[in-house]
């Protein structure tokens, strides 16, 4: 809105207005204009209506899955959810390695003063989720239609791979405690490390183990059957 404008320093308000105008440039200097219109002179918009309206549940249903996770970490709106899931595959249109999920992780942790890490950690469970589902749906379709051996082998093999995933989260969130992460806490041998700042060591030791703590958090949804089935559903 306007007053969020207004409250951005003038240098940061410009140059995300420089930045906004060069990529629009980009994305449009090589468009055909007039086989673009002769194209939208042949669509069918009914068909295109219906397209959107999946689109928009489909992202809805995934705004819900999305909040069922993020429930241990506190309570969120499905609002914020299916906002925050757009912003993630906006940006995953725009930007290569899927950087739209970081992105979206980022924005939502500032909002809601949680860390990345425990967020970024829900969104793999999302993965892992979503290759699980077309791991069971695969297998559904192998009773009902003829299905390439090659697809068969996939589907096993990747369905295998997030099942031991899950399992292996599933374990993580429930049995690394601060306690246990203390215990995992290396300790440097004289003979090893004498060459080390213990002070530094053991600050990037206490780093490392925070944000490890934060990810398992972010795992609590895979811990409680009843959350791990509603967003597998």
């Amino acid at each position: 809105d306007m007053n969020r404008l207004s409250s951005l320093p003038k240098p940061q308000l410009w140059l995300g207005l420089v930045i906004s105008v060069i990529f629009v440039f980009l994305a449009f200097r090589n468009v055909r204009w007039v086989e673009q219109v002769t194209a939208l002179k042949g669509i069918q918009w009914n068909i295109l209506f219906l397209a959107t309206v999946l689109c928009l549940f489909n992202l809805l249903i995934r705004g819900i899955r999305w909040q069922i996770l993020l429930a241990p970490l506190g309570p969120f709106a499905v609002r914020d959810a299916f906002v925050y899931v757009n912003i993630g595959y906006m940006a995953n249109n725009l930007l290569p390695f899927r950087l739209g999920e970081i992105i979206r992780a980022v924005l939502l942790g500032q909002k809601k003063a949680i860390n990345t890490s425990a967020v970024v950690a829900t969104i793999v469970l999302e993965r892992l989720l979503d290759m699980l589902s077309l791991a069971a749906l695969t297998l559904i379709l192998m009773l009902a239609m003829p299905i390439a051996p090659l697809m068969k082998q996939t589907a096993l093999v990747f369905g295998g791979i997030s099942l031991l995933a899950v399992a292996g989260l599933w374990w993580v969130a429930g049995h690394l405690s601060s306690a246990g992460m203390e215990r995992l806490q290396p300790s440097p041998e004289p003979n090893h490390a004498a060459h080390l700042d213990r002070a530094k060591l053991k600050r990037v030791l206490q780093i490392a183990i925070s944000v490890g703590l934060l990810f398992t958090k972010g795992l609590a949804a895979v811990r409680s059957p009843r959350q791990a089935a509603a967003a597998d559903s």
